[in-house]
């Protein structure tokens, strides 16, 4: 839906995942699940892009 435009650029999370953002600024990502991570989305011309965000694990 991001290729063909239906959907803005944006961010994807797994399960576990939370994103925190202040005044509309990605400040942290953190995890409950130790392989978990977070995306940044972004078309492209040639398609999607995809931007593999580590998160802090909260875990152990």
């Amino acid at each position: 839906m991001v290729a063909e435009g239906l959907l803005s650029d944006g961010y994807a999370a797994d399960d576990g995942v939370g994103l925190h953002f202040i005044n509309g600024t990605l400040a942290k990502i953190v995890s409950s699940r130790p392989h978990a991570k977070a995306y940044r989305v972004e078309r492209q011309e040639e398609g999607v892009q995809e931007t593999v965000l580590e998160p802090t694990y909260l875990g152990g």
